[in-house]
């Protein structure tokens, strides 16, 4: 019963401090999509910029993508044009296809959370 309480608590702070660090950088000032292009930048390639990493959605729908990229268990689309769409070795991977979304278990995080040796 001790382990399984501090197992909760544990991910309880830990989603705590994923919302804080999420929302810090939301409301901070400056746009992440020019940030990133620099001063070079036109319109076109601004949107571009902004619906690739889908800061052109509202902010809960950003923050639920947050958590499914830092999630090892992911959701994602068979779609190609959503933001959620499975690219070739963007992840290794377990797959579970459920209608039209893929269910994955990222397995290049779990080696890296629990592999003892450097690689």
């Amino acid at each position: 019963m001790y382990l399984l309480n501090k197992f909760l608590y544990s991910i309880i702070t830990l989603f705590g401090v994923v919302t804080v660090i999420f929302f810090l950088f939301s409301v901070l000032p400056g746009d992440p999509a020019q940030m990133m292009l620099g001063q070079n930048e036109n319109s076109e390639q601004l949107l571009n910029i902004k619906k690739k990493y889908a800061f052109d959605k509202p902010i809960s729908k950003q923050y639920l993508l947050y958590l499914n990229d830092l999630s090892p268990i992911s959701i994602h689309s068979q779609k190609n044009t959503d933001y959620t769409f499975l690219e070739n070795n963007k992840y290794s991977h377990l797959q579970n296809k459920v209608k039209k979304l893929v269910i994955l278990l990222k397995i290049h995080f779990l080696i890296r959370l629990y592999w003892p040796f450097p690689q």
